[in-house]
């Protein structure tokens, strides 16, 4: 009876450490992790003839796609939105963007980086009238930005209600709201 005793707890003792490791691991695969490396190269940071600010990245799948992005950078106390891309050299593997504006952090001086698509770091840059406030959820309040649209649309009830990915932040779901205020949809950014 001791043997069958033990037995049961040793099977116990080592599903319960199965179970764990493999919660453990779903969790690494399904949750990204809170702090990137910074792995994109800043080639170079310059104005063009008409004083544009520009910046020369590596060419690759992600800094040659069509759009608007961000380059986060000095360890995440930077930030910069890029825009169109300017030229591309293949013989060099690079690709220049115009550089929209800087909202954080000196640029000229990165060399290291992150490639993002949070085109906007905080709600000033999109020129909207913001508020923060909080709504109630299941357990406690969470913050929200609440942008107003500039024209009313003929019916003052459309909302659009924007939330971020798995793992992300509210600043990553600021993209949408320039969209959601033409349409003259009321903005909240949970």
């Amino acid at each position: 009876m001791r043997r069958a005793a033990s037995a049961v707890a040793v099977g116990c003792g080592i599903t319960g450490v199965a179970f764990v490791a493999a919660a453990y691991f779903a969790r690494q695969v399904v949750v990204p992790t809170t702090k990137r490396k910074e792995d994109l190269q800043i080639r170079r940071v310059f104005h063009d003839t008409d004083e544009t600010l520009m910046v020369e990245l590596p060419a690759s799948a992600r800094t040659t796609a069509p759009g608007r992005y961000s380059i986060w950078f000095s360890n995440g106390a930077g930030h910069a939105c890029i825009g169109e891309i300017v030229s591309a050299h293949a013989g060099a593997g690079t690709v220049t963007r115009r550089v929209e504006r800087v909202d954080s952090g000196e640029l000229r001086t990165a060399r290291v980086g992150i490639s993002s698509g949070y085109v906007y770091a905080t709600p000033h840059p999109i020129g909207l009238p913001c508020s923060d406030i909080q709504i109630p959820v299941e357990n406690g309040m969470a913050p929200v930005w609440m942008f107003t649209p500039t024209q009313a649309s003929g019916d003052s009830s459309p909302w659009a209600i924007h939330i971020h990915g798995l793992g992300g932040s509210k600043v990553g779901a600021l993209r949408g709201v320039p969209v959601a205020n033409r349409l003259g949809y009321t903005s909240l950014v949970v």
